[in-house]
């Protein structure tokens, strides 16, 4: 007769306000609101966005950064890396490119608006301004282990524009036939991930129904390729993996 040992594994977040906002004037949520949806990523991304569009837009209205990162576009030198990061992203992931419209569409909001903040500081390459934002938002992961638990946690380090603005998306996606044509084809998708107002998931961890689970911890790199995909669009490829 087959014996089965089975292992306990927890994954925690913790979100941390890392800015000069007094902790005071920040309403703590007693939850998390949580989605569960089926179907291709344009209907998951849209229902995201409908769902959480309040969330959305608040992120967008009051993310000091996106300002800086509008002007940016509108430069000769800020188009052409726009254009360049879009074409290379919808090359290898159009599934995502698709998704992310879909959010647009269901949280009525650009969708250069929400493509701008995954590309991030990417847009200032080669651009005559000095970027100034902070980079001391970082997360850290702590794993234990025990003969039959497993606790990974992961603390994240958040502007004030996000500390309340994310929920949890629970996703069986079943690519449509125009989701499966990048160089990284689109496949069915099982997965739960914490995830940032108006962000594809992934960035912030999560765990699929392959028993992968993983956080995400931001380096900062000095050379920035406009022409390369986007680490915050690739973060969801990974809830994807098997191993």
């Amino acid at each position: 007769m087959a014996t089965f040992h089975y292992i306990v594994i927890l994954l925690i977040f913790n979100v941390v306000n890392f800015s000069n906002t007094n902790n005071d004037q920040l309403v703590n949520r007693d939850a998390v609101p949580i989605i569960h949806m089926k179907g291709s990523h344009y209907k998951i991304g849209f229902n995201i966005g409908f769902n959480f569009r309040h969330i959305i837009n608040d992120v967008l209205d009051n993310n000091e950064s996106l300002k800086r990162f509008e002007n940016a576009a509108e430069t000769t030198q800020g188009k052409e890396n726009y254009k360049n990061c879009l074409e290379i992203t919808n090359l290898y992931f159009p599934q995502y490119i698709i998704e992310l419209k879909g959010i647009a569409i269901g949280a009525d909001v650009p969708f250069k608006k929400l493509f701008l903040i995954h590309m991030g500081e990417i847009i200032m390459k080669n651009i005559n301004e000095k970027y100034t934002e902070s980079r001391h938002f970082e997360s850290s992961t702590i794993l234990g282990i025990s003969d039959d638990t497993m606790i990974i946690g992961n603390n994240i380090d958040v502007r004030k524009e996000k500390i309340q603005h994310y929920y949890i998306v629970n996703a069986h996606i079943k690519p449509a036939r125009n989701e499966r044509r990048g160089v990284f084809a689109a496949r069915e998708e099982k997965w739960t991930s914490l995830t940032y107002g108006g962000m594809l998931s992934g960035y912030m961890g999560g765990y699929n129904y392959h028993g992968l689970m993983f956080t995400v911890n931001t380096i900062y790199t000095t050379n920035l390729f406009p022409e390369k995909n986007t680490s915050s669009i690739f973060d969801e490829s990974i809830v994807s993996f098997q191993s």
